[in-house]
């Protein structure tokens, strides 16, 4: 408990010992101005982040003299200036904040609506931007569509080698088989050979053994005789 209480003492100190804001200036040209200020070191710089419509902007230095700041221990020297572009001056309000790095806090503590009015003289400007933007966009959207096709493509030329794949491991087995047939054919072959040279041979046999018999048969004809 006394750890939680601890925590929030010091983010409450750390609250009250930095302070900043932002806000826009009009006067030439159209800027996002603001400070910072730490107040135990108010002559040490602090880094800032700007954050528009929760977008990080940007960062800098708030180190610029601006005389509405000199007061007490501060110099001065805690402004800071972004120029507002061309894309953000639309007539219309957008969320604005500053983040100081170092210890990470936001000011003002919900962001700012800061209306950014649309300057006369980049009128042409702006149009020129928005028709850049338009056709970036329609570019963007046709290679998107291109891109959605190519991946089409690719899914079924996948889907074709995953079934290529399948037929050639098929046709791969059925070869075996036929091979593992063919094996089985010769050694059958083979046997069917060897019974037929046994055979002949015992045929060659028997026909020596009726000549041999036929031979001592005549001899015995003309010893009777």
């Amino acid at each position: 408990m006394s750890d939680a209480l601890d925590e929030k003492k010091e983010e409450k100190n750390e609250a009250q010992r930095y302070f900043g804001d932002v806000n826009s200036n009009l006067k030439d040209g159209i800027w996002i101005q603001g400070w910072a200020w730490d107040r135990q070191n108010p002559e040490m710089p602090l880094i800032i982040e700007l954050f528009v419509d929760g977008a990080l902007w940007g960062s800098t230095c708030a180190n610029l003299y601006r005389e509405d700041l000199v007061k007490g221990v501060r110099n001065g020297n805690q402004g800071f200036l972004f120029p507002a572009p061309v894309s953000l001056c639309d007539e219309a309000a957008h969320r604005v904040q500053i983040r100081i790095i170092e210890p990470d806090l936001f000011f003002p503590a919900q962001p700012k609506a800061i209306p950014f009015p649309f300057p006369h003289h980049t009128k042409v400007e702006f149009q020129t931007y928005k028709n850049k933007i338009a056709l970036r966009e329609k570019k963007l959207d046709e290679n998107k569509s291109i891109n959605a096709s190519l991946r089409r493509e690719i899914d079924q030329l996948q889907q074709s080698l995953v079934e290529c794949s399948t037929l050639l491991d098929q046709s791969r087995n059925e070869l075996e088989q036929l091979k593992q047939a063919n094996r089985q054919l010769q050694q059958r072959m083979d046997q069917a050979l060897q019974m037929q040279a046994e055979r002949h041979a015992l045929v060659q046999h028997m026909e020596k053994k009726i000549k041999e018999n036929q031979t001592h048969l005549a001899e015995i004809e003309s010893l009777l005789a």
